[in-house]
């Protein structure tokens, strides 16, 4: 039985968040990643995009104009190569900017999670946003979240931000399941070269008793070139 202040996703296993506390240290090309590679395992798999403010999610997966038809009250999520997707990205202009508050926010959230009709899902990905605030607080509380993924880049100014994430998590009970080093390096002529210099993360993992999920290169090409997902370089390791 779940809590009486949680909810179950309709047919959906496990929820897994991705978060950072911080923005663009590549969350939602990880939580791209992390969905084709449970896929090719064999796993039905769906994203949410609960960045509401900067949905990214549709542009990654090349289905920006798409928009879900609706049928009985419910979204039907987009199919991005036989992935289910829901983001606010495809309800608003691209160039609009929301301005809501809290409670606003909730409310796109609980109508993306609870008024989509998933389907039956092994996964659900949820993109989450920047920060530790309410869109964070929501999701946790209402829902039954299996764990959470961490990105960070490696450099000292990301990682005071995801150790604040880190923190919420831990407060909230919400499992942290590892951390994912996004940026970690750049490989010229066969060659690592670390940009940021030593990296923050390895402490971090230490100081909180976390497994590092993947360090993954810097790949500039990879938001275009959908084979990439596959490359051995890119592997986060969840299961």
């Amino acid at each position: 039985m779940l809590p009486e202040n949680k909810k179950q996703i309709g047919l959906v296993g496990k929820v897994i968040l991705v978060a950072a506390g911080k923005g663009g240290v590549g969350k939602s090309t990880v939580s791209c990643l992390l969905a084709k590679q449970l896929q090719a395992k064999g796993h039905k798999v769906g994203i949410l995009d609960a960045d509401i403010y900067g949905p990214s999610i549709p542009t990654i997966l090349n289905i920006e104009d798409s928009h879900p038809k609706t049928e009985n009250g419910l979204f039907i999520p987009v199919e991005a190569d036989g992935i289910s997707v829901m983001s606010i990205g495809f309800l608003i202009k691209k160039e609009s900017a929301l301005v809501w508050r809290g409670p606003m926010l909730s409310k796109a959230l609980n109508q993306l999670l609870f008024s989509t009709n998933w389907g039956e899902l092994d996964y659900l990905i949820v993109d989450m946003p920047p920060g530790t605030g309410d869109v964070h607080i929501s999701i946790i509380q209402r829902c039954k979240i299996y764990g959470a993924i961490i990105v960070s880049t490696p450099d000292k100014v990301a990682i005071i931000d995801v150790e604040r994430a880190i923190d919420l998590y831990n407060k909230m009970l919400v499992p942290v399941i590892g951390v994912v080093e996004n940026m970690s390096y750049v490989e010229s002529d066969g060659k690592k070269i670390m940009l940021f210099g030593d990296s923050g993360v390895d402490s971090m993992a230490d100081k909180f008793k976390l497994n590092i999920l993947a360090k993954l290169p810097l790949v500039p090409a990879l938001a275009s070139n959908a084979e990439l997902y596959n490359s051995k370089e890119l592997q986060i390791k969840f299961e």
